[in-house]
């Protein structure tokens, strides 16, 4: 149906009625009414579509409204959704971290039952070594209370822990020491030094004995002092010992006095009566020889002899005797020096003998230069007094043994010595050979020897029978003034 409706020969809307620009001519008035009934009824109807679609449009915002809603809640959701995943992965790391603290609590529960069960069994060790050790035993705290003693401190003294704790242990000590040791055990226990003393304790007989004691600090890894571990070590029996042995050796001193002694008189008044019968016997030889008999004369050589063995017996034990003794303070000299010296003094053996005498360069060296001459002489003397049929050729060197010792060697193409008499060269009056064959009384060597040790060194030899012999003396090198 066209709802456009004009009019006849105008073309006017019957719309156009409402306004007055466009006059409606006059119609008969049923007509009209209708017309205006239908135009109203449009008018409604227009109306109405229009209510309904704003109606429509209102509902179309609403509906996107409630879709903006429901994005903005979605969004809202999955940002929920979101964190509530990042709590719950948190969560489960946080139960991971608890797990593994767990974990390592309980290992290290573990490990501290098991550190406290090895220190029990160490503890209890140390009880056993300690309550079963010689000595008294002690421990103390960082500032020197003691708590424990072991069984032997106990057993020795006849006390008790609760006597004996912290400073009680003055009870036990000699009035006499008691102060000194508690000075000197103080004084360490501030500074951490390790304690040493000697003094004596009562036993639970009231008698005292010796002892040495030790202290030492027992610290952490950083250096702090945590306890002190003490020792009480009974020496009664080594100071008796010692008091004896200053006892002998003032005994030896007095010993050696009289022994110098003797060798003052021996050097005197046993060699002047010594003299006179030598002196009247060599005369008795040179008034009456050949004018008795021919025992007479023998009998007058032996008794010659004999004066002339016993003046040479004497001058060589008073030699002895001073060997290792009376030395002069050791000074930096030369060897070689020293073996000039002894070679002037065998100057008329040398000629005699045509013997040949050479040497290396020697070392300065600290020692008494009048003794080392003394072994130059006496070793060399020897050199030339038993070579064999060739010219006597005798060579001295040194040599350094490892930067301590300074070697000496003297060496010659004499008879030789069998191994098997090594030894016994050095000792006193021992001799290889008859008093027909060489002269001496065997005492070089063991001047050689006695000197030597003295000056802190030693002597040996080196030699087969007909092919020499070298001889070695060591002297220690010093710092010499």
């Amino acid at each position: 149906m066209n709802l456009e409706m004009t009019n006849r020969g105008t073309g006017a809307s019957p719309l156009d009625a409402k306004h007055p620009a466009f006059p409606l001519p006059r119609e008969p008035l049923s007509e009209r009414t209708t017309l205006e009934d239908a135009q109203r009824a449009l008018l409604n109807i227009l109306e109405d579509s229009g209510a309904e679609k704003a109606r429509l449009e209102e509902a179309q915002r609403a509906v996107l409204n409630i879709l903006d809603d429901f994005l903005n809640e979605k969004a809202h959701l999955q940002g929920t959704q979101r964190a509530v995943l990042n709590i719950l992965e948190d969560f489960d790391l946080e139960r991971i971290k608890v797990e593994v603290v767990n974990q390592q609590l309980e290992k290290q529960i573990e490990e501290r039952k098991e550190a406290e069960k090895a220190l029990r069994e160490a503890e209890e060790r140390f009880r056993t070594l300690a309550n079963n050790i010689s000595q008294l035993a002690w421990i103390a705290d960082e500032k020197g209370y003691i708590f424990w003693y072991n069984q032997r401190w106990f057993d020795y003294t006849g006390t008790t822990l609760e006597e004996m704790a912290g400073w009680g242990w003055q009870k036990v000590h000699h009035p006499d020491h008691v102060q000194q040791v508690v000075t000197k055990i103080s004084k360490c226990f501030q500074s951490g030094e390790v304690w040493e003393d000697t003094f004596p304790l009562r036993g639970r007989d009231g008698n005292y004995r010796w002892f040495l004691s030790l202290a030492v600090p027992i610290r952490d890894l950083d250096g702090k002092i945590l306890r002190w571990f003490g020792t009480n070590t009974d020496i009664t029996e080594r100071k008796k010992f010692e008091e004896h042995l200053v006892k002998t050796v003032g005994e030896l001193k007095r010993s050696n006095d009289e022994l110098q002694q003797f060798a003052y008189v021996a050097s005197h008044d046993l060699q002047e009566p010594l003299r006179m019968v030598a002196s009247y016997t060599q005369l008795l030889a040179k008034r009456y020889k050949g004018r008795l008999d021919a025992d007479a004369d023998e009998f007058i050589d032996y008794a010659v002899d004999g004066c002339n063995r016993m003046q040479g017996l004497i001058q060589d034990l008073l030699a002895y005797s001073r060997a290792g003794t009376n030395g002069k303070e050791l000074l930096k000299i030369s060897s070689e020096k020293a073996l000039k010296d002894a070679l002037a003094n065998l100057r008329a053996t040398i000629e005699e003998s045509g013997a040949v005498v050479t040497h290396d360069a020697l070392p300065a060296i600290t020692t008494d230069d009048t003794q080392l001459a003394l072994v130059f002489q006496n070793l060399v003397g020897n050199a030339i007094k038993y070579h064999g049929p060739e010219v006597p050729h005798v060579h001295v060197s040194a040599n350094k043994n490892g930067g301590k010792e300074w070697i000496f060697s003297v060496r010659d193409n004499g008879l030789g010595i069998d191994p098997q008499y090594f030894e016994r060269i050095f000792i006193l009056f021992q001799r290889l050979h008859g008093r027909t064959e060489f002269k001496g009384t065997g005492i070089g060597l063991a001047i050689c020897k006695k000197i030597l040790e003295r000056l802190g060194g030693r002597i040996w030899v080196d030699s087969q029978p007909e092919k020499g012999s070298t001889f070695h003396f060591a002297l220690p090198e010093r710092d010499g003034k």
